[in-house]
């Protein structure tokens, strides 16, 4: 559990962070379920029109995606890994939903000062990459 933000990272970066701090080089990945229950969360979701084009640059991704603010509660599906091992993965990445009917890719709270996160996590015996995505939106998030 996680009240009150006292930095700029996000949860997710906050406990990437300290997996790398503790276990230093070696890859650890989790997955797991956060449930936001105080405080709004920053998410982004695509829009629709733009859903099938590709991107080629930041530009074309900032016009891609749209950014709303979450209120509470919701719920999030996710995973964070330490290390990328050369997959050119995402190290944090996390959808969240509500039965507001709200939902998106989770980027921080917006509401530090009242943010209540709650995680229940586990270790990954085994770390696969399904595709390969554009490596574009990898450092963007």
């Amino acid at each position: 559990m996680c009240e009150v933000r006292k930095g700029p990272l996000s949860y997710s970066t906050c406990i990437k962070e300290a997996l790398v701090k503790h276990f230093g080089n070696e890859i650890i990945a989790l997955g797991g379920v956060i449930l936001i229950e105080n405080g709004k969360v920053k998410v982004h979701v695509v829009k629709p029109s733009l859903a099938k084009i590709s991107l080629k640059s930041e530009k074309e991704l900032g016009n891609w995606i749209n950014f709303i603010e979450l209120s509470p509660p919701s719920v999030g599906l996710g995973c964070i890994v330490s290390h990328d091992p050369g997959l050119n993965l995402r190290f944090q990445h996390f959808h969240l939903y509500s039965d507001r009917n709200q939902g998106g890719h989770y980027h921080n709270d917006t509401e530090p000062e009242t943010i209540k996160y709650t995680g229940y996590f586990s270790v990954s015996k085994q770390l696969t990459k399904i595709d390969q995505s554009q490596t574009l939106c990898y450092n963007l998030f």
